[in-house]
């Protein structure tokens, strides 16, 4: 399993919910090795590629709401 697949696992599991930053990089972190950091970077380009939908209700907090995964 490589970090993006880790990260659309999470996303998948949790479509409807809202997620932290933190929840994310404790579910990837312990699939993979990553740095804190990296598992929202590639949230972000998964969002780019039309893998995963989310929207951000608060930034500050790094709270994501996963609407889809494709």
């Amino acid at each position: 399993m490589n970090l993006a697949q880790a990260v659309s696992e999470f996303c998948a599991a949790n479509v409807g919910d809202t997620i932290s930053a933190a929840g994310l990089y404790g579910y990837v972190s312990s699939k993979v090795v990553c740095s804190p950091g990296s598992e929202t970077r590639v949230l972000r380009q998964l969002r780019e590629k039309g893998v995963v939908n989310y929207y951000v209700p608060d930034k500050k907090k790094g709270v994501y709401h996963i609407t889809g995964v494709h």
